[in-house]
């Protein structure tokens, strides 16, 4: 059974992913630079958060998760991901990349990219992917 941290499981579609060697989550924000005629300093303000999600593993032949990352990637559609780890976190994604790595002489690795598409992410309490914060409904 592959782990997330200590204890845990990813799933993708519903499917247990095997062989899983990493999972990385970063939690982002964009740059914006802010420059002033006249000076020779950059100011920056934090932008808008980012949740990219990268996978790597290695590639077996009864791995649905694998076919359900890689059905996703070709027909474009979004892909419920479960990160099973007290609590349990669940949302949609897109992926944006899936790469086959095959060396000669190791084993067939695979790498995928995934990008959170719902406006709003179900991942319950103490998550390590926060829902964005929704300030538009202010002004």
């Amino acid at each position: 059974m592959p782990y997330v941290g200590i204890e845990g499981n990813l799933s993708v579609g519903g499917n247990l992913m095997k062989s899983v060697i990493d999972l990385t989550v970063e939690v982002s924000r964009t740059e914006v630079a802010i420059k002033c005629k006249g000076s020779d300093h950059v100011r920056y303000l934090g932008g808008l958060k980012d949740y990219p999600v990268e996978i790597e593993g290695y590639v077996t032949n009864d791995c649905e998760g694998q076919k359900a990352l890689e059905a996703a990637f070709h027909s474009g559609e979004e892909v419920e991901v479960t990160f099973t780890h007290a609590p349990q976190h669940v949302t949609n994604f897109i992926v944006t990349k899936f790469t086959h790595n095959e060396p000669v002489d190791d084993a067939m690795t695979f790498s995928a990219s995934l990008r959170p598409s719902a406006k709003e992410l179900s991942l319950g309490g103490g998550s390590v992917l926060p829902p964005p914060d929704d300030d538009d409904d202010d002004d």
